[in-house]
């Protein structure tokens, strides 16, 4: 279930394990560099954040430090490159953006991290070109709880 190392096209998987998701991660954490600008979609209780964990922990990061941003908006984890983790689903506008340094940090620390954003169609309007979207939707399939990760890439093909 390895992800080709291009992801100039769009891929799907379906996930029931965490070590799937795992395994995924790492595999998929190879095509994301610098700049990289990931968002994700999912109903609340999806996996986004459980996606960023496992992208953390393959970059050398500590899986274990990432926790959801829904309250503080933004986490910042030291993996390489560095990951930053935005939770828009409480923002109203970009007043609440700005408000929140999402803006200076998307400028300062951006280029150099790798960005996922939650719920990014709460602000529309602030995030800069998308590297790749990714839609978490949870399916039963055969009596197991299944996640299908959809990945839609932004890059030229």
């Amino acid at each position: 279930m390895s992800p080709s190392h291009d992801i100039s096209h769009d891929i799907s998987y379906d996930i029931t394990t965490l070590e799937q998701l795992d395994e995924f991660a790492k595999a998929w954490a190879t095509t994301l560099k610098p700049g990289a600008l990931v968002t994700l979609s999912g109903e609340l209780g999806a996996g986004k954040t459980t996606l960023v964990k496992a992208v953390v922990g393959a970059l050398g990061g500590e899986p274990n430090d990432v926790q959801s941003p829904t309250f503080s908006i933004l986490h910042h984890y030291r993996a390489v490159p560095a990951v930053i983790h935005i939770d828009a689903y409480r923002l109203e506008g970009v007043e609440d953006a700005m408000r929140a340094g999402i803006q200076d940090v998307l400028a300062s620390e951006g280029p150099d991290a790798i960005t996922f954003v939650e719920w990014p169609e709460k602000v529309p309007s602030l995030w800069g070109p998308v590297t790749a979207h990714v839609t978490l939707a949870d399916v039963e399939h055969a009596k197991k709880k299944q996640r299908t990760l959809t990945i839609e890439s932004s890059l030229p093909s």
